[in-house]
């Protein structure tokens, strides 16, 4: 009974991985988002205590999601065999430039 139960605990926690991972954005709508703004703008991301940090280059990554990690890490943790890829965006990550 207690297999049973993990393995639909498992099922129900996959199942939500799958709701919560339909409310990111994706490559296509962040696009869109972008198009509305001036080109000549700047793309900041949130600064390690504030402020902005600026964005540097980007690179594709296979990804895990990971919600039971504590809340000042980032739920995501780059795997080698993910099935899902994602776009990161590197940042200046406090360093001046």
């Amino acid at each position: 009974m207690k297999k049973i139960l993990k393995k639909w605990n498992e099922l129900k926690r996959l199942e939500n991985l799958e709701d919560n991972m339909k409310s990111f954005l994706t490559v296509e709508q962040l696009i869109n988002v972008l198009k509305q703004y001036p080109k000549e703008y700047k793309v900041l991301v949130d600064g390690y205590e504030g402020g902005f940090d600026a964005v540097l280059a980007s690179r594709i990554v296979g990804v895990e999601y990971d919600e039971t990690k504590a809340w000042y890490y980032g739920p995501f943790d780059e795997t080698d065999d993910a099935n899902t890829k994602a776009i990161h965006l590197l940042s200046t990550r406090g360093q001046r430039v």
